[in-house]
Formats: structure tokens, sequence, C-alpha cells
């Protein structure tokens, strides 16, 4: 093969060759060795190259030279990277700040039109040249940018003075922009004016100022302000209130903190009915105001502390709140606390109960609030389960989120605090506790479900059933009680029977009888040794027309009368005439079986067997099927099982909602245990 292939090769060559080189018929040696070495030379390749590019270990060299080739000796060689013509860099996008300087967005400038109307209005509420002079001078340091070094300065730091708050540190508000100075100077001119009485304007807007209102709607905020201070509220628009509010927040240096938080929650208390979205703002920004300033919470909100709990997102600061220093929780406080738990920390929701609707709403929230208060005083004082306090939790918030304050008010708060809410064993101990509430109150209530209360310890359960009180006898056990009481006294006696007695009972009876039928009759002698009558033997007559029957002697030393055979066909002339026991056990042993005696009850295990294997069947979802693959009409078997579950628990088991039907959760485990059974 090797040799057709170079024959082949040698054809190719020869065939492109050009003419007038083909060698002479004759060929000498030099031209021989010419060809062979052209052959030889046209089979010998070069040698394969060396790779020119390896990736660089920076072993003994920079970063700032990469390799481009390799010498014979294996050693690379470098080229330096020449450096970046600065004059053909590309042009950025955005500026790059330095660190250690800060940026206003804005100016704050006013319209013309404000300008023009607070110069005009200089003599009506005093807002002139001097007046602007003293802002500024007050708020000198609020005006220039904040300095990159103050920022996350710690402000104050202090340790907790309740029971669940232990350390706080305030710091400034970390920001590379500064804004709303301008508002803070337009309150600290406003604050000192006083207003003339003015009748309201509407006024509307999201985040209110003083430079977007006109004069009526500026003559009417000091007038309702004016009022405000001495505990007066007028009618007004929700954006009057909330500028107050923020006039208050952003003047620390002129109103003071304590009265300044005393304030904010008299307004709060007076228009949250009015508008409720207060208590969205104001749950927040008055534990920052209070932590900031290190303020005490007043006692104006304590009517509606228990609404403002469940909204706030730091809970623990009102909790924290309600126990004096080196105090303890009041029984308000305790059921404060329990509206909470029961409200966002119980997994089961009691008023979704079908027993809940009707006349038992009040029952309900009353007697569970209370037994879940109960519980928590118990468990408060021994110092156990929730109030355990052995986890320490930390907390950083931004001081008044969503409000117009300045920057150099704004405040980063950093709060370590115990918890008896957060931890996850909570959640499972308020579902325990409201559950086994609820059986009982069920209990009361005759229902006969119960549910399943496992979570609850044995302690608290003992502390849940004496705040119910022992329940009241049931109706048909009292009156069972009061029948067997009442037929108590007419059992005879066991200290034997009294002839005598008897005797005398007799005798006036027989005058009674004298008496009413106008004869006298002589009562029979009764001697001394033998108090009873006598009563001569005498030979009974057969009664006519009684059947009689064949009744074998009985001796008297035995105690039942030998087995014997029967008579066939007696004579009637052979009649005996037996006694009354004899004649009855006769006439037992003769008679012949009655068509309406009772029948005998069915085993409890057979009992039911369909309806149970379709209760089965509809707890694993499987009722139509069954009924269908059974012949059975789903209904009517339903009908039959909700008759049944009516005696058992009081109540049916299976609701029908067209052709869908569907097992009432609440008797689940009931209808487990009845199927089983």
């Amino acid at each position: 093969m090797f040799n057709e292939v170079a024959g082949m090769q040698d054809f190719d060559r020869q065939d492109m060759k050009k003419p007038g080189t083909e060698p002479a018929n004759t060929a000498d040696s030099a031209g021989k060795q010419t060809a062979d070495a052209q052959e030889a030379d046209f089979w010998n390749l070069p040698p394969i190259h060396k790779r020119t590019y390896s990736p660089p270990t920076y072993d003994g060299r920079t970063t700032d030279t990469i390799p481009l080739s390799v010498d014979d000796d294996d050693v690379p060689k470098t080229e330096a990277i020449p450096p970046r013509d600065p004059s053909k860099a590309p042009a950025t996008t955005r500026p790059v700040r330095p660190a250690d300087r800060t940026y206003r967005t804005s100016t704050y400038s006013t319209s013309r039109e404000y300008q023009n109307r607070m110069q005009a209005q200089e003599k009506t509420y005093g807002f002139g040249e001097q007046d602007k002079k003293d802002a500024w001078q007050t708020f000198s340091d609020i005006d220039a940018a904040p300095k990159r070094s103050a920022a996350g300065e710690v402000v104050s730091e202090r340790d907790g003075e309740g029971w669940l708050i232990t350390h706080v540190t305030v710091r400034r508000w970390i920001n590379d922009f500064s804004f709303y100075t301008g508002f803070a100077r337009d309150a600290a001119i406003s604050h000192s004016k006083t207003g003339a009485p003015a009748e309201p304007v509407s006024y509307h807007s999201f985040v209110p100022q003083y430079s977007q209102m006109d004069s009526r709607q500026l003559a009417f905020y000091l007038w309702f302000r004016d009022n405000a201070r001495e505990g007066m509220y007028l009618e007004a628009d929700f954006p009057y209130i909330l500028l107050y509010i923020f006039e208050i927040i952003n003047l620390p240096e002129i109103i003071a903190p304590a009265d300044g938080i005393q304030t904010i929650c008299q307004l709060w208390a007076h228009y949250r009915q009015t508008y409720q979205k207060l208590d969205t703002y104001l749950c927040e920004w008055i534990p920052d105001y209070a932590l900031v300033h290190n303020v005490p919470l007043p006692g104006t909100i304590e009517p509606f502390l228990a609404d403002i709990v469940r909204r706030a997102q730091f809970k623990e600061f009102y909790l924290d709140n309600m126990c004096p220093p080196g105090g303890k929780l009041s029984g308000r406080a305790l059921a404060v606390l329990a509206g909470v738990l029961l409200e966002t920390y119980s997994d089961y929701d009691y008023k979704k109960s079908r027993y809940y609707t009707g006349g038992n709403r009040e029952e309900y929230d009353r007697m569970i609030l209370g037994s879940l208060t109960a519980v928590l005083a118990d468990a408060y004082t021994a110092g156990r389960g929730m109030f355990v306090l052995d986890r320490t939790y930390r907390l950083t918030r931004d001081s008044f989120c969503g409000a117009i304050i300045q920057t150099e008010g704004k405040r980063r708060i950093d709060v370590a605090f115990n918890s008896c809410i957060r931890s996850p064993d909570t959640r499972r101990f308020v579902t325990g506790v409201v559950k086994y509430a609820e059986n009982r109150l069920r209990y009361r209530l005759k229902i006969k479900s119960k549910l399943n209360a496992n979570e609850i310890s044995s302690t608290d359960k003992a502390i849940v059933d004496a705040y119910f009180g022992p329940d009241e006898v049931p109706v048909k056990k009292k009156a069972a009680a009061e029948e067997a009481a009442y037929l108590k006294l007419y059992e005879a006696e066991t200290s034997g029977f009294d002839f005598s007695a008897a005797h005398e009972i007799e005798a006036a009876s027989w005058v009674n009888t004298s008496r009413l039928t106008g004869e006298e009759v002589e009562p029979l002698p009764v001697s001394a040794a033998d108090p009873l009558p006598y009563m001569p033997d005498e030979e009974t007559e057969p009664v006519e027309g009684a059947l009689t029957f064949d009744v074998p002697p009985v001796s008297a030393k035995t105690e039942s009368a030998p087995e014997t055979d029967p008579v066939e066909n007696p004579d009637v002339s052979e009649e005996i005439t037996g006694t009354s026991e004899a004649a009855e056990t006769a006439f037992e042993e003769n008679k012949e079986e009655d068509p309406f005696a009772e029948v005998t009850a069915l085993p409890a295990g057979e009992r039911h067997s369909q309806e149970k294997e379709a209760v089965a069947a509809l707890l694993a979802g499987q009722y139509t099927a069954y009924c269908r693959d059974h012949g059975l009409f789903p209904g009517r078997m339903a009908e039959q099982i909700n008759e049944i579950f009516l005696e058992l628990v009081g109540d049916i088991l299976i609701e029908a909602d067209g052709n869908r039907y569907q097992l009432i959760e609440d008797y689940r485990e009931d209808a487990e245990a009845w199927s089983r059974a």
C-alpha cells in the first residue's frame, strides 16, 4: 500500500514538472543525486514552534509588563505597557465627589409671591427682618452643611431604666445631603408669633409647609396653634395638625422635649378618632422622640395604649414604659399585653370559630382574654415561660421616617433590649392557652366538640380551670340526683319489720272503712304471740275456664322438681290445678314465640358499619367515590351520618354544598375515633 501511494505521488510530481525539465533517458549520477535531495527536502517537515505565551505567575516581576515571546533558552521577553495618554482618556459620565465633602441637592428658596406676602404681613404677624435675623442666629449651624467628621458621631448613650430596654445609643444621621433647613428656619420664626381669631380654612397637603399656605391659611394655623397650646382643640384639617407636629420635632432647642411630647400626645388623643392615620405616624414618631431626647412616655395615651401597641413596630418600647423603674407590671399592663398576644401572636383565631357567632361573642371575648391574662399574671410572678428574659435583641432605626425634619434633627438609634414576645415559643404558648380556654367555654356551653390543645402545660391548664371555676351540674344529672334523694325516703328500713305498727295501721284502716260504708266492721283478732291475722287452710276451688297443667309434685326437701317426660294427650279429668308459680313456669315453657318480643341489639362492632366506612372515606377525601362504588346516594348517606352525630356530639358532621360534601373540621377527631370503633 505504501508503495502504491509513493508511486502515485511520484506520478503527480512528474505531471507537474514544466516542459523541458524532464531528465534525459541516460541521467548522470549528479542529476540523480539532485533529484534524491529534492525528494528528501520535500519530506523533511520544519520543527514545531514553541509556545510564545503562558499565563504570568507574577513571581519576581510586576504586573506592568506582559510576556511577548520566548528565546531559545526559554526565557520570556517582556515589554513595559506604555502609559495612557490623559488627553485620550474617555470622559466620565458623572463627577466623583470626595468622601470628605457633603453636597446640597438644592438651596431653600421661596417663591416671589410668598416673599411678597410675608413682607405685606409683617405688620399683622410680625414676620419682619429682625425676626429672620434672630432665626438665622438661632439656626446658624443649620444652614451650613454638616461636616463629614460629625456623621455617625455618638450624641448620647445611656442604660435603660425599664424592664425590657437595656441600652440606648443615639448617633448623628449619616448622610451627604442637607435638607429642610428652610422649613426649620420658618418654624423658628413662626413659633413666637400669636394669632387672632380666624375662620377655618380648608388646607390639603401631604407635606404641609409654611411656604405653601396663603394668608388666610396661615392666619388660621396660628389661631389653631394658640388654642392647642391652651388645651382647646378646634376643628381643623389634618395638614394643620401635621404641621404643628413637624414644628415641635424640628425645634428641640426652643420647645423643651418634655413639653413637646406632652403636646404631641394630647393632639394624638384628641384627633385620633377623627384622623385614624395619626396612629400610623405617631406610633413610630413618639418612640423616636422619646429615645432621642430621653423623655418619659406621658400618661395621656394610656386609654388607647392597647391599640397603639398592636400597630407599633417597636412594641417593646411601649411595654417597657408600662413598668415603672424598679416596679412591676400592673394588671392593666398585663391585660394590654394579653390583648397584643391574642391578636398578633396566636396561630389559632377563635373569632373564626363557628361557635363564636350568634350570642356567644361577648362571652368568648371576655373569657378567653381573661384566661390569657390570668396565665400571664402567674407566669410573670413566677418568672417562668415567656418572662425568662435570657436573650438580648438589637435594633437600629432611623428617627422620624416620613416626617419633615432638618438634617441636624435626624438621628440613628441603636437599641439593645430584651423581649417577651419575640421568642419562637411565645406563639406556641399563646395558641395553647387560647385553644384550652375555648374548650372549657365549649363545655360550659354544652358543645361536645373540642380542640387539640397539646401546646399548653399542666400548670397553665390548672390556672385556666381556676379562672373558669367549677362548672354547673348538668340538668339531667341534677334531676337524677333529686329523684334518687326522693326515692330514698320510700326505701324499707333495714332494722326489721314493726308488727305492732302494722297492726295499728290495719286497725285505723278498718275504722275508716266503717265510716265510709256506714257498717261496723270488727277487725280480726290478733294474739300477742302471733300478731299476724290467722288465715285458715281452705281448699281452693279451680276457677272455671282457667288453664290447668300437669305439674309433677315438688318435694319439700328438694329445691326443684325432677325432670319428667311430658304427658301426651292428657285427659281432661286428670287436670291438676297447680300453684301460681308452677303455672307461670309451665306457661313460659309452653308458650309460642312472641313475634313482638324485643329484638336483641347488634354487637357494637357491627352497628353502623356502612356509615363508618363512609366516614372513613370522607376523612380520606373519597366520599363521593365510595358512594358511587357501593350504589349509595351521597345525600341520603350524609343524612344518616348527620343523624348519628347529632346524638353523639350534638351537631352534624357533613356539610353539603351542591354536589360537594365536606367534613366539618371541628369534629375530625371525633369522626376518626368513631370510624375506628
